[in-house]
C-alpha cells in the first residue's frame, strides 16, 4: 500500500474546515502558521479571525504601531512571534514589494519564519515540492516507522526529514503535508490515540508492535525555572502607573504594572518593607493597600507565582520611570496574559 496515497485520499474527505484552508493567499496562511505555533485551534482560531481583520494585507500589518500589533495579539502570549511577524511584513513590503518569496529557501531567511513554516507556506501557496515537518508530522513518522530514538535530536530529526522528502517525492505537496497535519490533530494524537480510525493502521509499525504509546520519546527537558513577582499597582483617584518591559525576557515591548522580584514567596510584610515598594509609595503609610496572590502562570521553561498589591494613594508623585495613565485606557495598552485576565478583579473593569 501506499502511504502518501493513502493519507491524501483520507484527507480529501476528512479535512478540516479551516479558514485558511481556503484561500492560497500567503499572507493568510503565514498568519495562521505563526498563530497555532504553540496554540490549539479552537484557541487560535479567533485570534487569527481578529488578526486579519485588523491587518487584513501585509501592507497593513507594516505601516502598523508595535503597540497596535501587540494590543491585538495580547492573550495569545510568547509575543516575539508578534513582533517577529510585524518587522517581517515591513521588510516583505520594503524589499519584495509586498510579494512573499516563493520558496522555503528564500522564506527561511525572514525573520520569525523557521523552516516548518517555509516549507508550509511554499507548499501550499506555491506548489514547491517540499516537506513540512511540524510536531504532528514528527508524531506520524515515528509511529509509522517505529522510531524510537529521541525525536528531540538532531540525528533521529534527519532521519525523520529524509523519510519525509521521500514520501512526498510523487504527491502534491500541498494536500500531503496539510493531510499529515490533520492526522496527527485528530487522530495520531499525543495522547488517547486513535489507531482504528486511522487510514495508515495497517501501515504503522508501531501499531503492529504495540509500542504506540510510548513513541514519540524525547529526551527530559531542563528543568521548569520558578519565577516570583510582585506587581505593585499604584493608584491615585483614577490615574494609575504602568511601565513598557524593555529587557530581553519574557514579555518584552508589552506594558506591566511597576514589578518587585524576589528570589522566593515573599510575605507582606517582606513587600511593603521593601526598598523599591516605599519609594513606589514616597515612603508614606496612609495609604490603603489590597493584596491577593494568584495562581501559577506557567510558560514553556519558567513558573511566574505572582502576587498583587493595590495601593490606594492621595497624589502620585514620581512619574518619572513610569507612564502615568487613566484607568479608563487600560484597554489601549497590551498586557502579559497574566496580568490581563486580572484586570477585573483589581479594578471591577473588563477588557474587550
Amino acid at each position: 500500500m501506499d502511504i502518501s496515497k493513502t493519507l491524501t485520499d483520507w484527507y480529501n474527505t476528512n479535512a478540516r474546515d479551516l479558514p485558511w484552508r481556503n484561500t492560497s493567499d500567503p499572507y493568510a496562511i503565514w498568519v495562521s502558521e505563526i498563530i497555532m505555533q504553540q496554540t490549539r485551534i479552537d484557541q487560535g482560531l479567533p485570534y487569527y479571525l481578529k488578526f486579519l481583520d485588523h491587518f487584513p494585507s501585509v501592507h497593513d500589518l507594516a505601516k502598523a504601531s508595535e503597540e497596535k500589533v501587540l494590543l491585538v495579539w495580547q492573550g495569545l502570549g510568547y509575543y516575539s512571534r508578534a513582533r517577529n511577524m510585524h518587522h517581517t511584513a515591513k521588510e516583505i513590503v520594503l524589499k519584495f514589494q509586498g510579494n512573499f518569496p516563493t520558496s522555503a529557501a528564500e522564506l527561511i531567511k525572514l525573520k520569525g519564519i523557521g523552516k516548518y513554516t517555509a516549507a508550509a507556506i511554499s507548499s501550499i501557496c506555491f506548489g514547491e515540492n517540499i516537506a513540512a515537518i511540524d510536531g504532528n508530522v514528527i508524531r506520524v513518522i515515528a509511529r509509522l516507522f517505529n522510531i524510537k530514538e529521541a525525536v528531540n535530536k538532531l540525528p533521529t530529526l534527519k532521519t525523520i526529514d529524509a523519510i519525509s522528502q521521500k514520501l512526498i517525492k510523487n504527491i502534491d505537496a500541498s494536500i500531503y503535508n496539510q493531510a499529515l497535519m490533520d492526522l496527527g490533530a485528530i487522530i495520531c494524537t499525543p495522547k488517547k490515540v486513535n489507531c482504528n480510525a486511522c487510514p495508515l493502521i495497517n501501515m504503522c509499525e508501531a501499531y503492529s508492535k504495540r509500542s504506540v504509546d510510548s513513541i514519540p520519546l524525547k529526551e527530559k527537558k531542563t528543568s521548569i525555572k520558578n519565577r516570583y513577582f510582585v506587581y505593585i499597582i499604584i493608584q491615585s483617584n483614577n490615574k494609575l502607573l504602568i511601565n513598557k518591559r524593555e529587557e530581553n525576557d519574557i514579555w518584552k515591548g508589552i506594558y506591566e504594572f511597576p514589578l518587585i522580584v524576589f528570589k522566593k514567596k515573599a510575605t507582606l510584610k517582606q513587600i511593603l518593607n521593601h526598598v523599591k515598594f516605599k519609594t513606589l509609595v514616597n515612603n508614606k503609610f496612609d495609604i490603603m493597600v489590597n493584596h491577593f496572590s494568584v495562581s501559577p502562570h506557567i510558560l514553556s521553561h519558567q513558573t511566574i507565582h505572582t502576587t498583587f498589591i493595590k495601593c490606594t494613594i492621595a497624589a502620585i508623585e514620581d512619574t518619572s520611570q513610569f507612564t502615568q495613565i487613566n484607568i479608563s485606557d487600560l484597554a489601549e495598552y497590551a498586557f502579559p496574559q497574566l496580568i490581563h485576565k486580572h484586570i477585573s478583579t483589581i479594578f471591577n473593569k473588563n477588557l474587550q
